[in-house]
């Protein structure tokens, strides 16, 4: 596992770590899914599942990135997709990149339908409070004030963000 949920006042964080941007997308995806899942996941045994290939797009910004935003988009298509079409993404093959003028993320999301999921927490929103993708130099560390976070070391990157409940 490389995704941690931490409790704030009023909503769940998460942080994640991951050797490079494709994984930090990844794990967040997973991470926000165990979050809203019960720990029994199936309520019936699966008989099919579905694709759809995504595409999302953002214009860099003028510090040469966007990935932080990024993420939140590709966060808030998993949640639409959930909320309005009944699609529980269990998993997301993705490919982050960058142009000259934009951020992309893209792939195939797979999927059951969302009656066949326990979820048991629902996330009203993805926030951009305390939102964060850093890239971690070789040997250096990173700490958590949560007891629940380990310590990551480089390299690689490590995100935090907060969900509304």
């Amino acid at each position: 596992m490389s995704y941690w949920p931490f409790g704030t006042e009023a909503d769940i964080g998460l942080r994640v770590f991951g050797s490079s941007i494709n994984s930090i997308f990844r794990d967040n995806h997973a991470g926000m899914m165990s979050i809203i899942a019960s720990d029994n996941l199936l309520t019936t045994e699966i008989q099919q599942t579905y694709s759809n290939e995504f595409s999302i797009s953002l214009p860099i910004d003028e510090s040469g990135e966007n990935f932080d935003m990024l993420l939140v988009a590709f966060l808030e298509e998993i949640l639409y997709r959930l909320e309005v079409n009944d699609q529980w993404i269990y998993d997301a093959r993705i490919k982050v990149t960058e142009n000259k003028t934009d951020a992309v993320c893209e792939g195939i999301l797979y999927y059951i339908p969302k009656e066949l999921v326990s979820v048991e927490l629902e996330i009203k929103a993805i926030t951009t409070h305390l939102l964060h993708i850093t890239k971690v130099a070789s040997n250096q560390v990173v700490t958590s004030e949560n007891m629940d976070v380990p310590e990551f070391r480089g390299p690689g990157y490590y995100s935090d963000m907060i969900f509304d409940i």
